[in-house]
């Protein structure tokens, strides 16, 4: 059920999300061709706040923008929200799949919608500086946007499939007087750090540029880039440990700490887990009853507290460090047992 479940689920967003927008992106590339015979040389590419044009370009930008930009964004979400399972086609689905999927279609009919009405405005054209204002285009793009989107959520099924139920480790033998620790290191994978350190750079020399002609928007730019980088160091990579006296994750810069003592904790368990489709995305996330440190995706250990509160670490070897826990979860009440009965 299940499996059958997310295929129909993922062939509908593949639609939605994927055949969609880069149909939308060929037919705003292709009108936007055959006009440039008829649209001024240079032509407009950006207008002010009063709607007139201000920025002047070769004709060919703007199918050369919209082909560029529509198949980015296609490509780049498309990375986030396409279920990553190997050997096989089942996996989790979650309403986020079913958002991003709309929110394609939306944004890439927005930007499709722009490219095509400011060439309308400019055909047949002598001078690009009388096409009329942009708020036009930009009201009815915007109008579009949203339709597509929605319809977008709505052509695809209400399809929520699980990762199934976490199954409780299984204890490692250890015996009454030995010690044991286990050690792991929870980070992203390359490919995150690449994009992510990308963006800060691409954010950090836009604030720059933009900072040297006045605005006081390239600062507030700068000061993005110079956050995000900051929060991504630390947290980025976090050591876990695994020993008598509990579990610990802590960043590398000592901060931000989580320590779970082993007389809190009821179990632990252990399971693949898919950061996007369960908690939104990766890194710290929050959500009702769980705090989960999900720098990747795949598997991972899930400490419950006696509170009912979980904390959730996709980690490498996350099956032994769990494993060690429910041990020394074992002994803590063999030891309590022993005490109780001495009293």
């Amino acid at each position: 059920m299940n499996a059958g479940s997310f295929r129909r689920a993922l062939r509908a967003a593949t639609v939605v999300g994927v055949a969609a927008p880069m149909l939308i992106i060929g037919i705003a590339v292709t009108l936007t061709l055959v006009w440039i015979p008829r649209l001024p040389d240079p032509m407009a590419v950006h207008w002010g706040l009063d709607g007139a044009p201000d920025g002047f370009g070769p004709r060919w930008l703007t199918p050369a923008m919209a082909a560029s930009i529509g198949v980015l964004l296609v490509g780049l979400s498309t990375a986030f929200w396409w279920p990553r399972r190997r050997g096989s086609m089942h996996g989790v689905w979650a309403p986020t799949h079913r958002f991003m999927a709309a929110f394609v279609l939306g944004n890439v009919t927005f930007i499709e919608g722009i490219a095509v009405g400011t060439a309308v405005l400019q055909l047949d054209q002598v001078e690009a500086a009388g096409a009329g204002g942009i708020w036009g285009v930009l009201g009815l793009s915007l109008g579009l946007a949203v339709a597509a989107g929605v319809l977008g959520w709505l052509c695809q099924p209400a399809v929520e499939v699980t990762a199934g139920e976490s199954s409780d480790a299984a204890p490692i033998e250890l015996g009454s007087t030995e010690r044991a620790v286990w050690l792991g290191v929870a980070r992203p994978r390359p490919a995150f750090v690449i994009v992510m350190t990308w963006l800060s750079v691409m954010t950090l020399g836009a604030g720059i540029a933009m900072s040297m002609s006045g605005p006081p928007v390239g600062l507030i730019l700068i000061a993005v880039a110079l956050l995000l980088a900051f929060l991504m160091a630390l947290t980025s990579w976090f050591r876990v440990r695994v020993d008598a006296s509990g579990f610990e994750a802590r960043s590398w810069s000592g901060w931000p700490e989580f320590r779970i003592p082993l007389n809190e904790i009821e179990r632990v368990e252990v399971r693949d887990f898919e950061p996007f489709a369960e908690f939104g995305g990766w890194g710290l996330r929050w959500a009702p009853g769980v705090t989960a440190l999900v720098l990747r995706g795949g598997q991972g250990m899930k400490v419950v507290r006696k509170t009912g509160r979980a904390f959730v670490v996709t980690v490498e070897g996350a099956d032994r460090g769990a494993a060690l826990l429910a041990a020394e979860l074992i002994r803590a009440n063999e030891r309590s047992e022993v005490a109780e009965n001495e009293r």
